[in-house]
């Protein structure tokens, strides 16, 4: 599979506030500062003033002349918007002039994609661990904007379930549910479970259990495992790639290095050779 422009074509964001003149700039161009947009979809959640304001933003395209635009969402205020023009677009400016007003989701429209563009979606939702995927709604998230029917789900989690009191039974629980809501959302999908890293622990005076997060680690990736059997996915242990428990810190003394200083956060060049195993465990 040949690579021609990676995409990021959606993505359940979170960009919310309350405040008039705050603004948001999209630039829409690719790499190579061109700009193919020719109109995207914004999904949005938008509520009145304290005052009874109606929400209200003002947007332009490029240096163009700003518009203004009441938004009006169902009854939880959530709700898309239709942008597109003529000509392509470069930058989308977004201004708030009243209102509460959250960015859910930009789906841009690229009409002179070729067959070989990989498109990569993007989604998160609030909460650095799985636990709120296991409280989705699958028919919500398979009607997100910009979603069509994708040959490929990653749910990439693991590093910070280990941070507090990791129970294994509750985590169990947690991923087999999370990986059932997106397998009913996605159900012709290819699905992998991408687990945590290797994580070392940062030298402090005094006994220091250096493989403390590298057994919770290795856990995850087993409970990991045993999901994906069951739920019908894979699983590409990332801790086992780059040389199992403890080998954060020989990443960490590779020139050049390929592991940050935190010892949990990769470099660079680590996150390249794992990009380029994940790409060859996916076949591509």
């Amino acid at each position: 599979l040949e690579f021609r422009r990676v995409l990021f074509r959606s993505a359940l964001a979170k960009f919310e506030t309350n405040a008039a003149d705050a603004f948001l700039w999209l630039d829409l161009r690719d790499a190579d500062g061109v700009a193919d947009v020719f109109g995207l979809r914004l999904a949005f959640e938008a509520h009145a003033a304290e005052d009874g304001a109606p929400a209200v933003i003002e947007l332009s395209f490029d240096e163009g002349t700003p518009r203004r635009m009441t938004l009006e969402g169902d009854a939880h205020g959530n709700g898309e918007l239709t942008l597109a023009q003529d000509s392509a677009i470069g930058v989308l400016r977004l201004r708030v002039i009243s209102g509460r007003i959250g960015v859910r989701g930009i789906a841009p429209w690229r009409p002179s994609l070729s067959p070989q563009t990989v498109r990569l979606d993007v989604f998160a939702i609030p909460g650095a661990t799985v636990a709120p995927w296991a409280n989705l709604d699958p028919a919500s998230l398979a009607a997100a904007p910009g979603i069509a029917a994708p040959e490929l789900v990653v749910l990439e989690y693991g590093t910070n379930e280990a941070n507090n009191a990791f129970d294994p039974r509750s985590y169990r629980a947690a991923l087999s549910k999370a990986v059932l809501n997106l397998r009913t959302a996605f159900p012709q999908a290819e699905c992998v479970l991408l687990g945590p890293p290797d994580r070392g622990v940062k030298a402090r005076k005094g006994r220091v259990d250096k493989l403390r997060y590298a057994r919770l680690h290795a856990r995850i990736n087993e409970i990991q495992a045993q999901i994906a059997v069951e739920r019908g996915c894979r699983h590409f242990d990332w801790q086992r790639f780059m040389g199992g428990a403890g080998s954060v810190y020989d990443w960490a003394r590779a020139r050049p290095p390929l592991m940050s200083g935190d010892l949990t956060h990769l470099s660079r060049d680590g996150t390249r050779r794992s990009a380029n195993a994940f790409a060859n465990f996916l076949g591509w």
